[in-house]
């Protein structure tokens, strides 16, 4: 994922995820997911080289929701709610 979603991976907070996890008493230890001294000499910096996908024109927006509303499935109505 960091070499083919950089900008999804710098996103996902799965060190957040864990420090919570310790202070409520589900994990013990360092952090394995800690940015310095852990994933940056794994990972090294991330890649600048990636485009963001651009934004849908608003006016668009009204038959993009028309049709997520004829899909099935949790994907289409996750979708339509963020």
């Amino acid at each position: 994922m960091w070499k083919t979603k950089t900008e999804t991976a710098t996103r996902v907070r799965i060190e957040r995820v864990l420090d919570w996890a310790r202070a409520e008493g589900f994990r013990t230890g360092d952090n394995p997911a800690r940015w310095p001294g852990s994933l940056e000499v794994m990972l090294g910096k991330p890649s600048q080289d990636e485009e963001s996908m651009p934004a849908l024109p608003y006016r668009e927006l009204p038959a993009f929701l028309a049709e997520l509303r004829r899909q099935e499935g949790i994907a289409a109505r996750a979708l339509a709610l963020s």
